[in-house]
């Protein structure tokens, strides 16, 4: 008799892609799509108590503002902590996002899963859009209510479907592109998903960040542009660059939970450690990053 894995966001794109490997993989898979009805959904799908694992992908992304009125993520916490006691699970997989460990203002710096929710000397809370803090919230709720977790501490999971325009550049005409002068972290689909794999097999583990590569935005789009057989010119934005365009984006935007969430993330380097993971799950990435970069950008 095959395991049972139930999937919170399974219409989403990490979601979907999650659903469809580990059936692949001979898991009995049952999804809860969208948050309509999510509290009924979910009970339904569990009601008969035969789920093992529960994969909490499922999350209102809103990245541009925060209102302690819109809850949707909490009451999907909440549920799920409510359909717990009723039928539990397991193992509980929650994915988180590795923002939520702060962001580095100095490139020498990385950070891990032991800096939760905390900010010290050379970090910045990236936690001022509804996103970053909901996934705080949700995690503290699930700690309190003692589920079976493992968090996955998730930077970018870039795959073949995903594009260019999800790094943050500014294009212009098409052949100068912007980048600012900070770093990203990111983590190929295919590393994830055997990561996955491990902690399935593993069990609830606590919390841990998965990650593949630290590299700086010049970097990224340098080797991005090699692809582009060197069309695009790129032009470095310079950290002095974070003052002139916070004012200019306070006047023409007006929208400060969205220019801090840019600015701070754009000239900040996002830079993470997974060697927990390494240690715990005996995983490591696989996917070279030239090759990997080259399955999704290579026209």
């Amino acid at each position: 008799m095959s395991l049972v894995i139930l999937i919170t966001g399974a219409s989403g794109y990490l979601g979907k892609i999650i659903a469809k490997d580990l059936f692949l993989q001979g898991f009995e898979i049952r999804t809860v799509e969208g948050r309509k009805n999510f509290k009924e959904n979910l009970a339904e799908k569990m009601a008969d108590g035969k789920v093992e694992i529960l994969i909490h992908a499922g999350f209102s992304v809103n990245f541009k503002t925060y209102s302690i009125n819109d809850n949707d993520n909490i009451a999907t916490a909440l549920a799920i902590i409510e359909q717990q006691k009723k039928t539990p699970v397991k193992h509980f997989i929650f994915l988180s996002a590795a923002a939520v460990l702060g962001v580095s203002s100095e490139p020498d710096k990385v950070r891990a899963e032991g800096n939760f929710a905390e900010t010290d000397n050379g970090f910045e809370a990236f936690q001022n859009t509804q996103y970053v803090q909901d996934k705080i919230k949700c995690e503290k709720i699930f700690q309190e209510n003692k589920l079976p977790m493992s968090v996955l501490y998730l930077t970018t999971v870039y795959g073949k479907n995903m594009h260019e325009e999800t790094l943050r550049a500014l294009t212009i005409s098409g052949k100068i592109k912007i980048i600012p002068s900070g770093g990203t972290s990111l983590i190929f689909l295919e590393d994830f998903l055997a990561a996955l794999q491990a902690v399935i097999k593993k069990g609830p583990l606590g919390a841990i960040a998965l990650n593949g590569y630290n590299i700086t935005y010049k970097d990224l789009f340098s080797v991005i542009n090699r692809f582009n057989e060197g069309q695009v010119k790129l032009f470095l934005l310079p950290k002095l660059a974070k003052t002139l365009i916070t004012k200019v984006a306070t006047i023409f935007f007006r929208n400060k939970f969205l220019n801090e969430a840019i600015l701070v993330s754009s000239f900040g380097y996002k830079y993470y450690s997974s060697e927990k993971a390494k240690k715990i799950l005996n995983w490591k990435p696989e996917i070279a990053l030239d090759f990997g970069l080259l399955q999704i950008f290579k026209k």
